[in-house]
């Protein structure tokens, strides 16, 4: 069942998603979670678009290349390199505090402990200290990847949160 959104007031929205087959599931989700799922969306819509050095798409894009591009289509200007994305928006402490949309970075193929590549968190898993991300890589260009994998385990430096915190009206934000 594809997600429907409803809004009940200028604060906030429902989703509906089934907690099985036969069960429905009625969940609040503040605006910025919504134009968090929007981001995903936008960023979904790429997957298997291939990965060239230099390129901010949308037919090929490199790791910010794709970060920037989606961010873009929401009105949100990041910077172009790994590096100094790293540095757009706040600092997100600790993995088990990511929300989906925020910017996650990587240590470089070639030198682990620079950043050199990055990615947006499509599903947080704080109970696993882990998340799924949307990225452009190398070998598959855009694609979700898991934390967990051991290439990506190993070289995770930093998050950055770009988007509002959710939870927060608008009022607040």
């Amino acid at each position: 069942m594809d997600s429907l959104q409803m809004s009940l007031s200028t604060d906030f929205y429902y989703t509906e998603a089934p907690l099985s087959d036969t069960i429905p599931h009625i969940r609040l989700i503040s605006p910025a979670e919504s134009l968090a799922d929007s981001l995903i969306s936008i960023g979904k819509q790429y997957i298997g678009r291939r990965y060239k050095y230099g390129a901010s798409g949308p037919e090929r894009f490199d790791c910010t290349g794709f970060t920037g591009y989606v961010y873009r289509k929401l009105g949100f200007h990041l910077q172009r390199s790994a590096r100094t994305q790293s540095t757009d928006g706040r600092p997100v402490r600790s993995i088990r505090e990511l929300q989906k949309g925020d910017l996650v970075f990587f240590g470089a193929r070639h030198n682990p402990s620079v950043i050199g590549h990055a990615g947006i968190v499509v599903e947080p898993q704080p109970e696993m200290g882990a998340f799924l991300f949307i990225h452009s890589g190398v070998t598959h260009g855009v694609e979700i990847q898991s934390s967990q994998m051991s290439y990506y385990r190993n070289r995770y430096i930093c998050a950055r949160r770009i988007l509002p915190d959710f939870g927060k009206t608008t009022e607040s934000e």
